[in-house]
């Protein structure tokens, strides 16, 4: 690999891990659509922040959407071996570009699993409520106070971190959709209603266990999109 080569895969890698995501983020993975054309006239089509990087990083010309951004194309082309070595070098650690997370928009086969989880979150989540309201805790994840499902609400929370939405949007969302299902409740029981959708928003929100599955959709969405755009661009192995 020549020197120049060598350059601007070291430039994309950096310029991607000077802002890994934490536990405590609270922001989402910029929606951008980058297209560039190659030397061959075909074009490189991006979903991905960590492909519009490399997009970038070449210095040619690129189309560049995103919800801040908009720049013309100009003219000329990119190189797409050296457009895929750049992508292989910046593969997300982890990440299988032939078996890639399943996430919302990019497998149509992937579905949300409602009130749970998954794996020890759902047991921390269910054992807080069992303790926090023992005498009106209906042992459904999905409606824990009978009467009042909150699916239709966890659902979306799913594809919102699943897509790796702004988490204080998402978690917002998640809390007044459950509110909302209560308010066909008179007193006392909206009040009661309205306590098991703290307790939602409260684990989603504020616990380590939040703070860890967030983290992990984002990592999971970041992998998709690499692996999305790996395939979109023929640059799999």
């Amino acid at each position: 690999m020549g020197y120049c080569a060598r350059k601007i895969i070291a430039i994309a890698t950096a310029v991607i891990l000077a802002s890994p995501v934490s536990a405590q983020d609270v922001t989402d993975l910029p929606r951008v659509v980058a297209t560039a054309q190659t030397i061959t006239g075909s074009n490189v089509i991006c979903r991905g922040m960590d492909c519009a990087v490399v997009l970038e990083s070449l210095k040619d010309p690129v189309f560049f959407q995103s919800e801040l951004l908009l720049a013309p194309t100009e003219p000329g082309g990119i190189d797409e071996e050296l457009f895929c070595k750049a992508m292989k070098a910046i593969q997300p650690e982890g990440c299988d570009a032939a078996s890639p997370p399943s996430t919302p928009g990019l497998d149509p086969g992937w579905q949300p699993n409602g009130c749970g989880t998954g794996g020890a979150s759902n047991l921390f989540l269910n054992s807080a409520l069992g303790l926090i309201y023992a005498e009106n805790y209906s042992g459904d994840f999905n409606a824990p106070f009978a009467g009042t499902s909150f699916k239709s609400a966890c659902d979306a929370h799913d594809g919102c971190w699943g897509s790796a939405g702004n988490r204080a949007t998402c978690d917002s969302d998640f809390h007044n959709a459950m509110r909302t299902a209560c308010t066909s409740w008179g007193e006392p029981s909206r009040t009661t209603c309205d306590g098991f959708a703290a307790a939602y928003f409260s684990a989603v929100a504020t616990t380590d266990t939040g703070n860890d599955n967030y983290r992990n959709a984002v990592a999971q969405r970041r992998c998709a999109l690499w692996a999305h755009d790996m395939k979109t661009n023929g640059c799999e192995e």
